[in-house]
């Protein structure tokens, strides 16, 4: 087996073990997350050459909660903006806030502009370098978009001589460390493999201040931006990406109406619209001309790191006189025309990529910010909906920190009513208060908050895990009661509420036990395993009770060893306990296991694919008898690549391909493909879903035939054209599990190779096989004690498939630009 054949195996190993191991540990099906709104904005123009900002809230406190679709939109997310890997200031947990963005991007197909910043202290630039080389290892080269190495540094010498010494701006600019450490941080960039990855500067407006002698601001002791800008299209040439920070909102030109004192509808006209004669697109266009004017090309890279508008607040131009300048219905029609927004500029070549800030509102330097298309962590609503909207109530919070609920305004001097508990984000990052280090100091912020709002709030601390045993308990800091036998706790004359999570080697709280097995993973042998067991009660500060159970404990198990020729995985379950509530004794009786498992087998004829077949291969290979292994489900697919001139969202991909392919658009996947970097060209992975075997060959024939797609593109009325990049490629997509009437059951998943090579003797037909594992499940019957009460339900029987289509179509777009 080659190195290629046994690394994207481990990856797609290592994808689909973690899958199901976030199945088995939840008591419903994974859901990603995304916010709820009556106002919808979408379809998204160009959405594959937009992304959004991730805000430092956002990543820091809640980034298991990055939306997949654009808010107020049915759109994917296909690109992300990061401005550092990671902060010395956040005492948070790094590898997590790696782990779910790296999840993110791989559903999504993602790419991410990763940010390094530059500042005074080149220590701390060193030490943000090394987290970010972490990160960037993780995510891997197909999902970097590029390199961002400093924001807005030709600001600092405005910043206050406390916040930015001249001397620092000095250093940077006029002695050169900025540019050294612009070349030093490239060549380590490309070490790491990332060699032709477009790297980039972000600038903002100032940059553009330039004059007779220099087409971009150029001044001693405060900015040298058009030295660094010869210095950097020189050495990187094409590779070097502009990219501006773009912000109507703080014009400092823009002026109030006339005869007004508060009214600013002549600037908003100009400033929320997105078309080309509107404030942004005129920029937008002025900036590509002053680049062209530099390097002589008028197709450089060009993106927009930044840009968005401030529910509410203030600036520091006339508009902070303006009552409609900062509001929601302002921040409405730019955040919507932006989503309308078809990339074109005036009279020359648009901008490649737009990047809107923000995910959430966001502390910056200790003072809120209003740019969030969501308000906060943990919120179910978008920002952006009507007065009388309810979302879905938003669950009791699990991240470490200290919380709040207001449920009213208070005097107007602090944002609010927040019914769903809000992070403590300005305590917690306060020194003098640290409210997240302990329960004493969130509780302690009660009197503080309450006296300066106006308000009447109950407060809530998350403690960090320490163990691997997780045990939920709420407390109140006047009153509470916990049923000693029950597992039950009630709340009383509750102000202020903690959720204390104690963790230790065997814990037992109201006869109900929590346990949680670690996760290991290793290069070249990987283990994970979890086990679950136990009753747990959570009571609000209303005293309503919230209880999740699961009657039989459960253990799941796998291991992968690495080998180049010989690459297999071994699966057990094993399923037993007792646990005890109120004196009801539930046993555990030996259980039925099952491992179920997904397999691609990509061939040249699928119409000689036979399930009973496929079926006695797995059983000989795998040593187990035929009839324990079942065919529970095959679908058939083709997989193209096409190439479009011309801006299409994905919507409208889609809907092209399902027209030249005859099949209604819910049976068409399609995920960008940025492998090749060609301006103004966009490719697509896509995947078709065929109803049966006979219709394959149809569906081909279609996505063969690019005349077919043009006339579908034409038929749409879309402008574009398109290309055929790489032949359709057709595949069966099978479900098979296999099962046993044993307490401990222990298979050999066939290894890939040697699976495509028996079923291509068995077929008749070139057949490639990817083994794609799930997980292992169990059903488990219980024993009760006499007299005692039982569940109605005393089966624990969850089938968490690894793979849906929808991620089997991923797996298949991964492998065809993994091996064109």
């Amino acid at each position: 087996v080659g190195e290629w054949d046994h690394r994207v195996e481990a990856m797609f190993r290592l994808l689909c073990l973690a899958s199901a191991l976030l199945a088995v540990a939840a008591t419903s099906e994974e859901e990603t997350y995304q916010c709820y709104s009556d106002y919808s904005f979408g379809p998204v123009a160009a959405a594959t050459h937009k992304g959004l900002a991730m805000d430092d809230t956002s990543y820091r406190w809640c980034s298991e909660s990055i939306p997949d679709t654009w808010p107020n939109a049915e759109e994917a997310v296909t690109s992300m903006r990061l401005f550092k890997a990671w902060d010395a200031s956040w005492q948070d947990d790094r590898a997590l806030a790696y782990e779910n963005l790296r999840n993110f991007v791989t559903r999504n197909g993602a790419k991410v502009l990763m940010g390094v910043s530059i500042t005074c202290s080149a220590e701390a630039d060193a030490q943000e370098w090394i987290w970010a080389k972490e990160l960037l290892q993780i995510l891997g080269p197909d999902h970097i978009m590029g390199l961002a190495i400093g924001n807005e540094v030709e600001l600092f010498f405005t910043k206050s001589k406390s916040q930015v010494p001249q001397s620092c701006v000095d250093d940077l600019w006029d002695g050169g460390s900025f540019w050294a450490r612009f070349q030093a941080v490239v060549q380590e960039f490309d070490d790491l493999g990332f060699e032709g990855v477009p790297v980039t500067s972000v600038f903002g407006g100032l940059a553009l201040a330039g004059d007779e002698t220099n087409i971009f601001y150029e001044q001693p002791n405060q900015a040298l931006v058009n030295s660094f800008f010869l210095n950097a299209t020189q050495l990187y040439g094409d590779r070097y990406a502009w990219t501006w920070n773009v912000y109507p909102y703080f014009d400092p030109a823009e002026v109030l109406d006339e005869g007004t004192d508060d009214s600013c509808e002549v600037a908003r006209a100009k400033s929320l619209c997105w078309d080309v004669t509107c404030d942004a697109p005129k920029s937008l266009a002025y900036y590509r001309k002053q680049m062209t004017k530099l390097t002589g090309r008028s197709d450089d890279i060009m993106w927009i790191g930044e840009t968005g508008w401030s529910s509410s607040g203030s600036t520091n131009t006339e508009m902070k006189n303006c009552k409609n300048w900062a509001s929601k219905d302002s921040l409405t029609q730019y955040y919507d025309n932006f989503l309308q927004w078809d990339m074109s500029v005036s009279e020359v070549r648009p901008p490649d990529h737009a990047f809107y800030f923000s995910i959430r509102d966001a502390l910056n330097y200790g003072n809120d910010e209003h740019f969030g298309i969501i308000e906060q962590c943990f919120m179910t609503s978008c920002k952006l909906h009507s007065e009388d909207f309810e979302a879905p109530p938003a669950p009791i919070p699990t991240h470490p920190g200290c919380y709040y609920q207001q449920m009213t305004a208070g005097n107007g001097e602090c944002d609010g009513p927040w019914e769903f508990w809000k992070l403590d984000e300005f305590g917690m990052t306060d020194p003098d208060v640290m409210s997240g280090e302990s329960e004493a100091n969130c509780l302690a912020r009660k009197s503080g908050h309450d006296g300066f709002c106006g308000t009447d709030t109950v407060w809530m601390f998350v403690p960090e895990a320490t163990s691997s045993t997780t045990v939920m308990e709420v407390t109140t800091s006047e009153a509470s009661t916990t049923g000693a036998t029950t597992g039950e706790e009630t709340a009383s004359e509750t102000t202020s509420t903690s959720l204390q999570d104690t963790t230790t080697g065997d814990s037992t709280t109201g006869g109900t036990t929590g346990e949680e097995e670690a996760q290991t993973t290793e290069d070249a042998s990987t283990s994970l395993e979890a086990t679950t067991t136990g009753d747990s009660t959570t009571t609000g500060t209303t005293g309503e009770e919230v209880k999740t159970t699961e009657d039989a404990s459960t253990s799941w198990q796998a291991t992968t060893t690495g080998d180049s020729t010989t690459a297999a995985t071994s699966f057990k379950a094993t399923s037993a306990g007792v646990s005890t509530t109120e004196g009801t004794t539930t046993t555990a009786e030996p259980p039925v296991a099952a491992v179920t498992f997904d397999t691609e087998l990509e061939m040249s004829d699928v119409s000689k694919f036979n399930a009973s077949v496929f079926a006695q291969t797995l059983a000989i290979l795998s040593d187990v008898p035929a009839e324990n292994v079942v065919v529970e489900k095959v679908e058939f697919q083709v997989t193209v690549r096409y190439s479009f001139e011309g801006l299409l969202s994905q919507a409208e991909v889609v809907q092209t391909i399902a027209v030249a392919a005859g099949v209604p658009p819910s049976s068409v996947h399609v995920v960008l493909s940025m492998a090749r970097r060609l301006e103004a060209q966009q490719m697509f992975v896509a995947t078709i879903m065929a109803e049966d075997a006979s219709a394959v060959a149809k569906i081909e024939a279609g996505m063969n035939d690019t005349m077919k797609v043009t006339a579908a593109i034409a038929n749409l009325s879309l402008n574009a054209s398109a290309a055929l990049v790489a032949s359709p490629t057709t595949s069966v997509l099978v479900t098979a599990k296999f099962k046993a009437d044993s307490e401990i059951l222990e298979v050999e998943v066939p290894e890939s190779n040697a699976l495509s090579s028996q079923l291509a003797e068995a077929f008749g037909t070139d057949v490639s096989a990817t083994v794609v594992l799930a997980a292992t499940t169990t059903t488990a019957s219980t024993s009760t004690a006499p007299d005692q009460e039982t569940d109605a339900e005393d089966t624990v029987d969850e089938d968490h498939a690894c793979s849906p289509p929808v991620v089997l179509s991923l797996v298949s777009a991964i492998l065809l630009l993994l091996f064109r």
